[in-house]
């Protein structure tokens, strides 16, 4: 409402109709949660209505293609007209997460890879995050190692020297060469790569090596569903239901999305083996921060993992995301490409 009313004393005419079609379709958005109007007052909600019947206002944002290394934080966001992603990273100078006065106490991977990807199916709202598996982040190749946090001001630094990425404003390339040893004493480590595209996300990783004796994996896909019969989940062809886990072979995967006027499509183009589950989670948000009361919860979930074994020596992996596209696309895509690399 402030910055409505902001927008308004601008003298330039096309910054105020950019302003106002970010607050309607911003207002639309937000009403498909059911308690959006009951804190709304009187006269905002009159002014929400009188936005909402304008007919020269658009009802959609605008389109927008946008890429960023922000190198000092090592991070990247990448801003297509279907979908924002973006990829939190560590290094020497930025630690892999904080935990202050108990809380963020599982946060170990959050800097580590992990890919957020937002195309309005609401896949990080509500119970997520104490049931997603913290050790188990998209994009992150991990064996699942946490360690007692003891202190307060403790860094989580990467013992390797790379974390950046470069950036021509539309596309974008980053890159990491890590270890866990300063985070989760592991001695874990791998050399990954991200390409942010036109409708593309590359995901590369190359020398994925450790002495544990632990099952080491890559997530390429840990989504939180908004409707188990909506979301339908297709690897290789077959059908992944609730309750199930295989090990299948096969060049792609497509999760179908379930919110109205959302492009919510993810798809992937996998190695030949990966293992895709569809399940129930259940969490605490209590484990998250001691201030969280204690109350389990749960999720339903669609993910596919490329496990590399224990003790990995130069293990690697690459895949395809493909944001929005259809179940049709996503394989012959997958087909087209499996035909360039056959020749």
């Amino acid at each position: 409402m402030t910055c409505l009313q902001l927008v308004k004393k601008n003298s330039n005419v096309a910054y105020r109709g950019k302003y106002a079609n970010i607050m309607k379709s911003s207002i639309i958005s937000q009403s498909l949660h059911l308690d959006f109007y009951k804190n709304l007052t009187i006269p905002q909600a009159q002014t929400f209505q009188s936005i909402l019947l304008n007919k020269k206002i658009p009802a959609t944002y605008p389109a927008r293609t946008q890429n960023k290394m922000m190198a000092s934080a090592s991070q990247m966001v990448d801003i297509k007209p279907t979908y924002v992603a973006g990829i939190s990273m560590f290094s020497k100078k930025i630690s892999a997460f904080e935990s202050i006065g108990g809380q963020n106490k599982l946060g170990f991977y959050t800097g580590t890879g992990a890919l957020y990807l937002y195309n309005g199916d609401e896949a990080f709202e509500g119970n997520y995050y104490p049931t997603v598996d913290m050790t188990s982040l998209v994009g992150t190749t991990t064996d699942h190692k946490t360690k007692p946090i003891t202190s307060d001001n403790a860094k989580y630094l990467n013992t390797q020297a790379w974390s950046g990425g470069v950036s021509d404003q539309q596309n974008g390339a980053t890159t990491m060469h890590y270890n866990m040893k300063n985070v989760t004493g592991s001695s874990l480590e791998a050399r990954k790569s991200w390409f942010f595209l036109n409708g593309k996300i590359v995901a590369l990783g190359a020398g994925i090596t450790s002495k544990e004796n632990l099952n080491t994996e890559t997530i390429v896909e840990n989504r939180k569903l908004f409707n188990t019969n909506l979301n339908s989940f297709i690897v290789g062809g077959q059908t992944i239901n609730l309750g199930q886990t295989k090990n299948i072979t096969t060049k792609w995967a497509y999760l179908n999305g379930a919110v109205p006027s959302k492009i919510s499509a993810m798809s992937s183009q996998l190695p030949l083996t990966s293992q895709p589950t569809k399940k129930t989670k259940t969490g605490n948000w209590n484990t998250l921060n001691i201030r969280n009361r204690n109350e389990p919860v749960s999720a339903n979930y669609a993910g596919i993992t490329i496990s590399h074994g224990k003790k990995p020596t130069n293990k690697s992996y690459s895949y395809i995301l493909l944001p929005g596209k259809s179940k049709q696309a996503t394989e012959v895509y997958s087909k087209k490409n499996r035909h360039r690399n056959s020749r």
